[in-house]
């Protein structure tokens, strides 16, 4: 019931959405949104799926003047991670608001994040918020995750205050085709857990645009990631396959 309780939201989210984007032109923003959905759900190398499929949407706006902003939710299963003592679903919502600019063929882009987890029991415990930094350049990606709010009583490593994240991907386009790959590391700010900076994420993508609004992915997750204690990471070695509608 909870977990159509989420669906029922999303549903109503494109909705409102459709519906906004034509007016949203008038006040020189440029609004795009998507809903997907994927056998699976990974978080910076930590899988938060539970062997479950997860749904989601994304809407996002840019003003002409370079300020931008986004939301999106999806649907995880953190079972293994919070204390419910059963299967939970939960939603991990993003909101993101910040400023780029174009330099030269180089596009800069700053700002800060709020991450959210909405659920059963201690989920909320993970709530936590950054600012970043990111540089895109022809299919080349660089960004940089500072924690200044992060989860509750440093219960969860990489999610954490003064936790660092940085991340470095490359996508190739080919026709229809793309392939790309993304390295993730961490640095852990609170040694007293006996956390150890590594490297959090390594994937490799393959993806397919059966049409102008359709794709599809399948992303593999390597073995070469560790989590914050230098065993190997959650999602290690899982592939996924995931869908996109634009909206």
């Amino acid at each position: 019931m909870r977990k159509f309780s989420m669906l029922v939201g999303l549903l109503v989210a494109v909705g409102f959405t459709g519906s906004a984007m034509a007016a949203a032109a008038d006040y020189g923003l440029a609004v795009t949104g998507d809903a997907h959905a994927g056998t699976g759900f990974q978080f910076r190398g930590s899988d938060y799926s539970n062997n479950s499929p997860s749904v989601g949407v994304k809407v996002g706006a840019v003003h002409q003047s370079g300020v931008f902003g986004s939301l999106s939710l999806d649907t995880v299963n953190l079972s293994p991670l919070v204390t419910d003592g059963g299967r939970s679903y939960q939603a991990f919502t993003n909101l993101k608001a910040g400023y780029a600019q174009q330099v030269g063929d180089v596009t800069l882009s700053a700002g800060v994040s709020q991450y959210l987890f909405t659920g059963r029991r201690d989920a909320s415990d993970r709530n936590f918020t950054e600012v970043f930094g990111q540089a895109d350049y022809r299919g080349a990606t660089f960004k940089l995750a500072r924690n200044i709010a992060g989860a509750s009583n440093y219960l969860v490593p990489g999610q954490s205050r003064n936790d660092t994240y940085a991340e470095l991907g490359y996508t190739y386009q080919y026709g229809k085709f793309n392939v790309g790959a993304d390295l993730g590391y961490t640095w852990y700010g609170n040694r007293f857990q006996g956390t150890k900076d590594g490297l959090s994420l390594a994937q490799v993508r393959v993806g397919y645009e059966v049409s102008k609004d359709f794709s599809v992915r399948l992303t593999h997750e390597l073995s070469a990631a560790k989590d914050a204690f230098g065993a190997k990471a959650s999602a290690n070695n899982e592939t996924y396959l995931s869908a996109t509608y634009k909206f």
